[in-house]
């Protein structure tokens, strides 16, 4: 029964983050943020949600590289990219971590999972965009992760091979 509201609750909730962003409602609130504080707290959150014979691993980062960025938009991306990865792999490593790249962040959530095939992959950030209809979820967490990354004034993109895993990209400008 709790994990049935719990899925309500986030499918609510993923509903009316689509709503705003698509209304242009949605604001952003910037303060500076470090990196790794973030990545570190959800590595804490995640670790123990990984299956037995799956290691999370928050890669070497610059742990004093910040920048001016709403911390609650940034996790929440990265919270959905993590829990995918966490969600499709069940034997090897999910990998994260984020550098520097010119005048942008560049951050990556790598997994050895099943891999999206090659005619999905072009509509993933897409509404309802699923790999697989058999996968809880609700197809619109990767849509609200474009918007809000392209919102911040960053892209995302992916890689991904069948059955040798995926690698997530995001980018945030360094100064706002």
């Amino acid at each position: 029964m709790e994990h049935n509201s719990t899925v309500l609750l986030n499918l609510f909730n993923d509903i009316l983050d689509l709503s705003a962003l698509e209304a242009g409602s949605l604001e952003l609130s910037y303060h500076p943020v470090r990196l790794k504080d973030i990545c570190l707290q959800l590595y804490e959150l995640h670790v123990k949600s990984v299956k037995p014979e799956v290691r999370l691993v928050l890669d070497e980062v610059d742990s004093q590289l910040c920048i001016q960025g709403d911390w609650e938009r940034i996790s929440q991306v990265l919270v959905n990219l993590i829990t995918n990865a966490i969600k499709f792999t069940s034997v090897g490593e999910i990998h994260f971590g984020f550098q520097k790249k010119a005048d942008m962040v560049q951050f990556y959530i790598s997994d050895t999972g099943k891999g999206i095939p090659a005619e999905r992959v072009a509509t993933i950030f897409q509404r309802f965009g699923k790999i697989d209809d058999f996968v809880q979820g609700t197809g619109l967490g990767l849509t609200i992760c474009r918007m809000l990354v392209e919102k911040m004034g960053g892209r995302i993109w992916v890689r991904s091979k069948q059955g040798k895993g995926t690698v997530f990209y995001f980018t945030l400008p360094m100064a706002k």
